[in-house]
């Protein structure tokens, strides 16, 4: 009868720990703040907007962001800087394997490029 009594909580236990991850729970709040405090304190992230992150297994995290970059950055500047970022993320949180940096910044300059070769005369 004990046997069966540990039996039934160890699988409610692992129930529990998988059921989380099979739903893609994220990590806690004071890493996530933390997390952002991490980008937000490079000198050439002007703002962290949506930030978020899901457990894909025990050690395994995905972390999206979506950051602004100061205007008067050029694409190498922008570059370096999330080299930057990906490196201070992963040496505090070596469990974010999969990290993607949004950039509204990148997007112009990429609009703007396509813009310009686009309308550049022949």
């Amino acid at each position: 009868m004990l046997i069966g009594l540990v039996l039934i909580g160890a699988a409610f236990l692992l129930a529990r720990e998988s059921g989380g991850l099979l739903v893609g729970e994220s990590i806690d709040r004071d890493q996530i703040a933390h997390l952002r405090n991490i980008i937000a304190a490079d000198s050439a992230v002007e703002s962290v907007r949506h930030l978020l992150t899901m457990q894909l297994g025990p050690d395994s995290v995905l972390l999206t962001a979506a950051v602004r970059f100061e205007r008067r950055l050029n694409l190498d500047e922008v570059e370096q800087a999330i080299e930057r970022l990906e490196c201070a993320i992963k040496v505090q949180y070596p469990s974010i394997q999969h990290l993607f940096l949004e950039s509204g910044t990148l997007k112009a300059l990429s609009r703007s490029a396509r813009y310009a070769a686009a309308h550049e005369p022949l």
